[in-house]
């Protein structure tokens, strides 16, 4: 383990208390979100549906970016390379999928499958440093966590 990260994984800095809450909100957030895309896709069309979400969500982060940052930083995207913008067709993909599967599964197993897959995810590329992040080796309380993951999106599905 880096001797920059303490042992213990309870946050103990304000900056960290304010992650861990933004954290739980943006999850909270992600389930309303992917209610009311999927409802929306049922409205007018999955694809539709997906398009009009990403089209306000420029819109909106329009109004967030340029009063804040001005055109410059919009503009120096052109030197940006273009393997970074492969997120946004991601985010794409991850909400055609979600409007495809809520109505199926619901809210609930469809996010604890999404949580389990990202944890599993998320902890091989933790433990290999992929994307150019520190490594966080796998460890036997990570694979406890993943394992709970795991029993919790046994009993979402069949409890």
């Amino acid at each position: 383990m880096p001797a920059s990260r303490p042992d213990v994984d309870v946050p103990t800095d304000q900056e960290q208390i304010l992650a861990v809450a933004a954290s739980v909100v943006a999850g909270a957030f992600v389930a309303i979100m992917i209610r009311l895309n999927a409802t929306l896709g049922e409205h007018v069309g999955v694809l539709e549906s997906s398009f009009v979400v990403h089209l306000v969500g420029t819109a909106f982060s329009t109004l967030l970016v340029v009063p804040r940052f001005g055109w410059t930083r919009v503009r120096n995207l052109r030197a940006t390379p273009a393997r970074l913008f492969v997120g946004g067709a991601l985010g794409v993909f991850i909400v055609l999928l979600a409007n495809v599967v809520v109505p199926v599964l619901g809210i609930a197993l469809t996010l604890s499958l999404s949580v389990a897959a990202n944890l599993t995810f998320s902890t091989v590329a933790d433990h290999f440093g992929w994307f150019g992040l520190p490594v966080f080796p796998v460890t036997a309380r990570r694979l406890v966590g993943l394992a709970l993951t795991l029993l919790g999106v046994l009993l979402v599905a069949y409890g």
